[in-house]
């Protein structure tokens, strides 16, 4: 049963990874124009399309995910200068051994309904979520906490979970081993404390029967998809939300939601069109934040061929013009990767950022030339690249098999539809695949964890015992500087065998008028909203 579980798990992942490609698909058309907003009096925020729940654990849909923080709150946040605060939590207190978590709770933290929020409601939080019923693909996050991953694997029941209430208004969590990125894990918007019940799940219907725990609350969804949030008047900080009301559309494309930007029939927006990012940039309505998340090719390690070569593995990252990809194609909007991790996330890799540089900008033939020297039976070989069909990734992946150029390899590139492309990867049927991928928390080690054997995200079916015990021993390290130079041994061991080659990493291109303020991306690519607001001149 519990196999049975983990490979539903692994392909709700895949599946959910490739669906984030899929936005740049053509879609059905919204087939309403919202004429009779005013965008001079609130924020209208288009965030594409409407979750199927608000419990949203099993996908990554980044913008449905926005909603979470605003109606929500965990015991930690992040505010609007990207640091880790204290959210319904007043303050936490770390053992000296940094093994036990001690959150002491706001005495005005209450509910929507006026209820106290209390450690229970935390307790009981954690034991749904966590379960294994939910196929919560954030779960790992948490498994440096003690007994979370018996109980997430079935193997355990939840009172073998070190989350305790101490008392109405003291929680208290104890970790396996000292680790100080718990509060990134904490911090991120699918911890934020909600009942999980079948209103979460039959939102749209029971938003004004559900308790809300964050700066907003839903006061009505329109026939049109359309939601309005109110500030929540018993939130412990609302003096500091700044609008009463924001709307929420669900305009599904970028070309469309443009429009109706340029029209001012809405005031925020994710993502427009490519081919129209310059013209924003140069009006100064849209802005780049970084979103942690990159795009890779994944070799398929499984298949007999040149893909399970090293060498051409190397190879073929030399001949990538990482620079030319993210300008030329991608307008600007993506970063070169110069690692396995983010570019805003090095400096949870290494105290010297300047020797962090693995991945060259440019192509350099000469190089590639060398490695690909080493390459043994290669000629007549044809390998094939696959990519969820969008005009971004069909552009990205057209460079791609046009600099593969190794005499006697015929490489070409196909795009397939979410369904396609699941069953291509689930029975192997790639040498090489595009994806997008991410790590669960904000720090390098979600991202290396990527790697490790038999998780959800290692596409390549990358297996190294010594990279496994390396990251392992990182993890357990205490002095932060001696766990970055154990981290950076991890990724020099991904440098040597490269399973996959980081291509960028995505920017979030956020469209807002002139006259709207306040609104901030986290480092994970969440828009945040709580202190957005309209400037009345």
């Amino acid at each position: 049963m519990v196999g049975e579980l983990a490979m539903k798990k692994y392909i709700a992942l895949i599946l959910s990874v490739i669906l984030v490609f899929f936005s740049g698909c053509v879609e059905k058309k919204s087939q309403y124009i919202a004429a009779d907003h005013d965008v001079k009096e609130y924020v209208v925020y288009n965030i594409s399309k409407l979750p199927e729940d608000l419990i949203i654990l099993t996908n990554s849909n980044s913008r449905q995910k926005d909603l979470l923080p605003a109606l929500f709150e965990g015991l930690v946040t992040i505010n609007d200068n990207g640091e880790i605060v204290p959210g319904i939590a007043e303050k936490y207190d770390i053992s000296k051994d940094g093994i036990t978590y001690t959150f002491k709770l706001r005495d005005d933290a209450k509910w929507s309904n006026g209820n106290d929020v209390t450690a229970a409601d935390f307790v009981d939080f954690f034991s749904k979520i966590l379960n294994k019923s939910m196929g919560n693909l954030y779960a790992s996050g948490l498994y440096c906490v003690y007994g979370v991953e018996e109980y997430n694997s079935g193997k355990k029941d939840f009172s073998s979970v070190a989350i305790r209430a101490e008392n109405k208004k003291t929680l208290q969590i104890r970790l396996n081993n000292p680790s100080d990125y718990i509060l990134n894990v904490l911090s991120e918007p699918e911890f934020t404390l909600r009942k999980i019940d079948n209103k979460l799940r039959e939102w749209k219907t029971a938003y004004s029967d559900i308790v809300y725990s964050g700066p907003f609350k839903i006061e009505k969804i329109s026939g049109k998809n359309e939601i309005t949030i109110v500030k929540n008047d018993m939130y412990w900080n609302r003096e500091e939300v700044k609008s009463n009301k924001i709307l929420l559309t669900a305009i599904n494309g970028g070309e469309k939601a443009l429009v109706d930007f340029q029209s001012n029939k809405i005031s925020l927006m994710v993502d427009p069109p490519l081919s129209e990012i310059e013209k924003l940039f140069e009006s100064e309505e849209a802005s780049k934040d970084p979103s942690g998340t990159g795009v890779a090719i994944a070799f398929n390690l499984k298949k007999a061929g040149l893909a399970s070569d090293v060498n051409f593995r190397k190879a073929v990252s030399a001949v990538i013009n990482r620079s030319n990809i993210c300008d030329s194609i991608l307008s600007g909007t993506s970063e070169p990767a110069a690692t396995f991790i983010p570019n805003s996330l090095i400096t949870t890799l290494s105290t010297d950022v300047s020797k962090i540089s693995i991945f060259d900008k440019e192509d350099d033939s000469i190089k590639a030339k060398g490695l690909f020297s080493k390459v043994k039976e290669y000629k007549n070989k044809k390998l094939k690249l696959v990519y969820l069909d969008s005009t971004r990734n069909k552009k990205v992946c057209d460079a791609i098999t046009k600099s593969i150029k190794f005499e006697g390899v015929y490489c070409s590139s196909q795009g397939y539809n979410s369904e396609e492309l699941k069953e291509i990867v689930k029975a192997g049927n790639y040498d090489m695949l595009l994806v997008e991928y991410s790590g669960l928390y904000d720090n390098a080690i979600a991202f290396l964890e990527n790697y490790k054997g038999k998780t959800p995200n290692n596409f390549s079916g990358y297996s190294s015992t010594e990279y496994d015990n390396g990251l392992i021993k990182a993890k357990l390290e205490k002095d932060k500087g001696k766990r970055k130079i154990l981290l950076q041994n991890v990724e020099d061991i991904l440098m040597k065998d490269m399973p996959v080659i980081p291509l960028y990493f995505d920017n979030i291109v956020l469209c807002k008028k002139n006259n709207v303020r306040g609104v901030y991306v986290t480092r994970d690519g969440t828009v945040r909203l709580d202190k957005a607001y309209i400037e009345i001149e």
